[in-house]
Formats: C-alpha cells, sequence, structure tokens
C-alpha cells in the first residue's frame, strides 16, 4: 500500500485483519498495446480502530466474499 505521512510518500505492508471501510478505483484499457492504466485506493480499520488509506500498490487479498459494484461510462 501507498500511504501518505507527514507530506511524504511511503510503501507499506499490512499484516493482520483490517475491515474494508472503502474500496474505489478506476481502470481504462486502451486499444493499442491492451495497456491499463488507472489505479485503486482504499481506506481500512484495524482491529484497534485506527484507520489508514492509500493506494494500493501490491496485492490486496479479503478474508471473506467481498461484493464489488462496476459501472461502464
Amino acid at each position: 500500500m501507498l500511504l501518505m505521512f507527514k507530506r511524504r510518500w511511503c510503501v507499506c505492508g499490512l499484516q493482520g485483519r483490517f475491515e474494508i471501510l472503502q474500496l474505489m478505483g478506476s481502470f481504462t484499457m486502451a486499444e493499442e498495446g491492451r495497456r491499463r492504466t488507472g489505479g485503486l485506493s482504499v481506506s481500512l480499520a484495524g482491529p484497534d480502530g485506527r484507520v489508514v488509506g492509500g493506494v494500493v500498490a501490491g496485492m490486496l487479498r479479503a478474508a471473506s466474499p467481498i461484493q464489488v459494484k462496476l459501472t461502464e461510462t
């Protein structure tokens, strides 16, 4: 996860169970070259109640089933 901390970006690996509060993003596929652009951001709550958020920079795995709603614009 890529986080902003005191006006600086840092890459952080979080382990353990966190509640997903918000998961938002957008992706666009370019016709030429099959390139993907976009990103995914997430807000998480830890077991102690602290909330962290940032840009997903690696794998994000849910411990239980989640529901994702997709829209096309």
